[in-house]
């Protein structure tokens, strides 16, 4: 189990990260595109300047649209190339007058006889170019380049909060999934324990039995065997019914029956039981009420709770059954004798759990009824639940 949380942990952790880092990728993938994009259109904004016929410079007064002379978060040099590749005159473009600093010339002269005619790369270089014709462009990225790395800096800063927050997540995720499974296994390993345990008692008694009887050749000791060989046998046969509704639920073949008539049928036989207990007993079945079933197992689901009432009614107690139809069909099981405390009504469907486990052995049961019951109801679409009122349990299945 342990290893089974520490997989499901590495994998919700994994994919989380996965995101997370595509998330990353992708902002600080658009922030650089959005930051080579405005260079890339200051660039297209200088190209093609006239040069003044005076003084042989770039006239940036030509221009169509005056205010393109001043850009506040750059420097933009414009350089005007000879034919034999030479510099012949340059402007600056900033939104302070400075000198334009030697590596920049030393930039322009490298970049001139380049074969590319653009270059804007804000990581690695400090300018970017592009050239038209006879002219040469230059950027100065230092801005770009320092809002790409900061917003690079608070993405990843970002990032560790976020995978901070996925390892919390990923441990309570991973308790959560893991869960259903951990009470799945307790309840197979409580199942075996449990098993176990009612067979090796009547095992236990059998092989004393043959034992004594091998001394004495006494009956009795054949009777206890036969008692107990019934009582494995029982088991056994309960385990297995259990066992194929849990794992056949697609065959079980059902059929649109008079349901009404399925459940009175089946009470009828119980009225001798009654009488020999000396339990009272009614029921209310409402007439023609059609339902999609399998008729055995409803049967069986029906045996199973009228034995159940049976056994764990009071002397001279009260059994009733009901069946109705309101938007769902009901079937309801009543009883008088003790109440199954609040924290165990749940339970009381789980394979081998019993509320009273000192009356077991003598009622010859084993805790599998109503689990059988319960899947019963489950391959039926339906549910089953137990309610305590005042002495009075009541069985209640909803189809």
């Amino acid at each position: 189990m342990k290893k089974l949380r520490i997989k499901v942990f590495i994998t919700l952790f994994t994919i989380l990260s996965i995101f997370s880092i595509s998330v990353l990728v992708f902002n600080n993938v658009r922030e650089y595109s959005r930051q080579k994009d405005e260079i890339r259109r200051v660039i297209e904004r200088n190209e093609r300047r006239p040069i003044s016929n005076s003084n042989n410079m770039l006239d940036p007064t030509r221009d169509v649209n005056p205010q393109h002379n001043i850009f506040v978060d750059y420097d933009v040099y414009l350089f005007s190339i000879n034919s034999d590749g030479s510099i012949k005159s340059l402007l600056k473009y900033s939104y302070e007058s400075s000198d334009i600093s030697k590596d920049v010339v030393t930039y322009a002269n490298k970049v001139k006889s380049s074969s590319d005619d653009e270059d804007i790369n804000i990581f690695t270089n400090k300018y970017s170019y592009k050239k038209d014709n006879n002219l040469l462009i230059v950027v100065d990225n230092s801005y770009q380049s320092n809002r790409v790395i900061k917003y690079l800096f608070s993405s990843i800063c970002v990032f560790i909060i976020i995978e901070v927050i996925a390892f919390i997540l990923s441990r309570y995720l991973t308790k959560w999934i893991v869960k259903p499974v951990e009470d799945s296994f307790d309840r197979e390993k409580r199942f075996i324990g449990d098993a176990s345990h009612e067979l090796k008692t009547p095992i236990a008694v059998i092989m004393a039995s043959a034992d004594a009887y091998e001394q004495d050749k006494d009956k009795k000791w054949l009777l206890n065997i036969k008692s107990e060989s019934d009582r494995m046998n029982k088991l056994v046969t309960d385990l297995l019914d259990l066992n194929s509704l849990e794992n056949n639920q697609k065959e079980l073949k059902k059929e649109e029956l008079n349901l009404s008539k399925v459940v009175e049928s089946s009470l009828l036989s119980y009225e001798s039981l009654f009488y020999e207990k000396k339990l009272k007993f009614d029921y209310d079945i409402k007439d023609n009420i059609m339902y999609e079933f399998n008729e055995n197992k409803i049967r069986e689901l029906i045996s199973i709770l009228v034995d159940n009432a049976i056994k764990y009614s009071k002397e001279h107690g009260h059994v009733n059954v009901e069946l109705y139809k309101d938007k769902d069909i009901y079937l309801k099981v009543s009883n008088k004798g003790e109440e199954i405390p609040f924290e165990e009504r749940d339970k009381i469907f789980d394979r081998f759990y019993k509320v009273d486990k000192s009356r077991n052995r003598k009622s010859n049961s084993y805790g599998l009824g109503l689990s059988i019951a319960k899947k019963i109801v489950e391959l039926h679409n339906g549910e089953i639940s137990v309610d305590c009122n005042k002495g009075k349990t009541t069985f209640i299945v909803k189809l």
